[in-house]
């Protein structure tokens, strides 16, 4: 029996005013209204006792001491305890014309030895069939929970934030983004304004029906996954968790986290019953950074399920989000889709890199070779070679990835192997410029270095540095060079400062410098007159164009300029280098 149903309790010799009373309670406690259960003292049910039947027997002239047993009502509709919510609604529907409207007010539940169990109310079991009157919390204001938040706020739920650093409240709560996605700014600014999201620090406040968590699991020592806000978080949810709630994980995890690690923590705090008192479902996040809010509209969204019902439900709230959906058979499924969705496109990615590393020994143009191999080929587009893979979750999922298969007793090679390459590149190519300035007798000491893009990618457009390669890169320029400057588009210059570089803009970052480094790909930059900044640059120079933004034939046409790109050896004007 559920220990709150003790206040709904009296006995058959009570009276009619200890029952009044009892129900008179029943709403200060938050305990289903207007109604309180006979039972003898095994718990049986003997019958129920409504505020209604009360009224009648007041007009009757019944007295209030009279016991309660005179105007139970002796053969209440009751339905097992061992079904769940949706099974509960399907007998009240197979039956509906067999019920009363007022016999189903009020949902009694018994064991199979007819002890009583828990009482319900049809609102309850109506909230269950509309998921739209659901109130969601989205635990995590970052990367992946601001915009999900954002469009079930746009879809009409009643949405909250839940977010620990008090400045990105403050921020939120203001109507203003701490990073940029497209689209973001305009949909928060008129939700926190007419209060369909709202931001806390924490759950104390706030009563939902659906918890997202959202939070970050990022490497740890050894690169094991780290899942400390995990954690955090499932203690927090668990401690608000009421019967028939919804918990959805939405942060990548290794597989099997929410089954091994997830569930007991929730079920161990709230002392509910994973799969019959609440629900449980993964649904991972696949969208770009700076594509999110279209991107949830339109990917299909991966859903696994604790258990039947937990994937029905969580497949009637996304469906209200999303254009279509695909349903798995367990949480590890959906899990290990995420998982694989990052893994290969970084083994793609790796390999060429690889390609572009294996050009550079045989002094041939990566980027022709690739473009060539693609071009008209339908079995398999090979994306163009970069600077490194960056990102939180291509440089992390392969190590979840391969932690989790661990665990089953599988070693995965391949998801490690591509990891090593593409995390090698931004450090074989700061050595490369390194040993190429030591070759054109450039001063250290007084040497000035121009980096072009600081988010980990250019496009879509993103503010994101996380685990960006030009921090890579940067750090290591920094142990030989001092004069180190910068820019991006997207990145604000109190972080570029943070980073220990000058923040400039193209004109000034170019004038005078004995490199220029191009990072990131982003759009602005295939658009500047390129010849007119490289002009401006102090010769011999060295012009780095690692995403071949550029032609370097034209880059070339500029005297004593060396050109550096990805997949073949630099490339020197060398008649008029040597004038």
């Amino acid at each position: 029996m559920k220990e709150k149903i003790k206040n709904l309790i009296v006995r058959a010799d009570f009276t009619v005013r200890d029952a009044m009373k009892k129900i008179d309670q029943a709403g200060k406690l938050g305990l289903v209204s207007g109604i309180a259960a006979v039972v003898d003292g095994k718990m049986h049910l003997l019958g129920i006792v409504t505020d209604g039947d009360i009224r009648r027997a007041v007009v009757d002239n019944i007295s209030l001491d009279t016991h309660v047993k005179e105007i139970m009502n002796k053969d209440p509709i009751v339905f097992s305890s061992a079904l769940n919510y949706q099974q509960i609604l399907n007998e009240i529907f197979a039956q509906i014309d067999g019920f009363s409207q007022k016999s189903l007010e009020k949902i009694i539940l018994v064991n199979k030895d007819n002890q009583l169990e828990d009482i319900l109310d049809f609102y309850q079991l109506w909230k269950f069939q509309n998921s739209k009157a659901l109130k969601i919390a989205v635990i995590g204001m970052g990367y992946v929970g601001l915009p999900l938040a954002i469009i079930f706020a746009e879809a009409g739920f009643l949405t909250y934030g839940i977010e620990k650093s008090q400045d990105i409240i403050e921020r939120l709560r203001q109507g203003q983004p701490h990073f940029y996605e497209k689209g973001l700014t305009s949909l928060l600014q008129y939700q926190v304004k007419n209060k369909i999201l709202k931001i806390y620090n924490n759950l104390k406040e706030i009563n939902a029906d659906v918890y997202i968590i959202s939070v970050g699991t990022p490497l740890g020592k050894n690169m094991q996954p780290d899942l400390t806000h995990l954690i955090s978080a499932a203690k927090m949810i668990g401690g608000k968790l009421k019967e028939n709630d919804l918990v959805i994980l939405r942060s990548t995890v290794p597989v099997g986290t929410t089954l091994q690690r997830v569930l007991p923590i929730l079920e161990n705090v709230s002392g509910l019953k994973g799969g019959k008192d609440f629900f449980l479902s993964f649904a991972p996040e696949r969208t770009v950074e700076g594509e999110a809010i279209l991107e949830i509209k339109t990917l299909p969204q991966i859903i696994g399920g604790l258990d039947n019902i937990s994937l029905d439900k969580t497949v009637n709230l996304f469906r209200h989000i999303c254009n279509s959906i695909i349903t798995l058979d367990s949480l590890e499924e959906a899990e290990l889709v995420k998982l694989i969705n990052n893994c290969y496109r970084d083994l793609t990615f790796s390999f060429a890199n690889e390609v572009a590393l294996l050009c550079e020994n045989l002094n041939i143009d990566a980027f022709k070779c690739i473009q060539a191999a693609s071009k008209g080929y339908p079995r398999g587009i090979i994306p163009i070679p970069s600077p490194g893979v960056g990102g939180t979750c291509l440089k992390k999922d392969p190590y979840l990835y391969a932690y989790g298969l661990k665990k089953s007793g599988f070693i995965s090679r391949l998801a490690l192997i591509s990891r090593e390459i593409n995390e090698f590149m931004p450090v074989y190519l700061t050595d490369k410029i390194i040993l190429t300035l030591k070759e054109m007798k450039k001063d250290f000491k007084n040497c000035k270095v121009f980096i072009v893009g600081f988010a980990y990618k250019g496009y879509p457009e993103t503010s994101d540095t996380r685990d960006s390669s030009t921090l890579v890169l940067l750090e290591r320029l920094k142990t030989k060079i001092k004069n180190i400057s910068g820019h991006d588009p997207m990145v604000n210059a109190k972080a570029l400062i943070g980073y220990g570089v000058k923040p400039v803009n193209l004109t000034d970052g170019f004038k005078d410098s004995d490199a220029v480094i191009f990072m990131n790909n982003h759009p602005m930059y295939s658009g500047i007159d390129i010849l007119k900044y490289v002009q401006t640059m102090k010769k011999p120079a060295l012009f780095c164009d690692f995403w071949s933004i550029f032609s370097a034939d034209e880059i070339l046409s500029i005297e004593k300029i060396i050109y550096m790109g990805l997949g073949f050896t630099r490339r020197v004007n060398a008649e008029k280098t040597n004038k």
